[in-house]
């Protein structure tokens, strides 16, 4: 229901699917991720300041693991 961090799953997803990357961090990151969508919850309740500071570092996210996975070679 957040459209970039909606983005930024999709991109820990096509990461974790790249064979250049090691093992070990495509586990960490699967880690990440599910702690973060446990920790999300629902949405609705959270105050407007703190679901836009929740967006911008989806954003940011995605835009790290963009270039880290093009740095391996991999492509988000």
């Amino acid at each position: 229901g957040m459209p970039d961090c909606d983005a930024y799953i999709a991109a820990v997803d096509a990461y974790m699917k790249c064979d250049k990357v090691p093992q070990q961090a495509r586990d960490s990151a699967k880690q990440g991720i599910d702690a973060m969508k446990q920790g999300w919850g629902d949405m609705s309740q959270v105050p407007e300041d703190v679901k836009k500071q929740t967006y911008d570092a989806c954003k940011q996210g995605v835009d790290a693991l963009k270039q880290g996975a093009e740095a391996m070679g991999c492509k988000i």
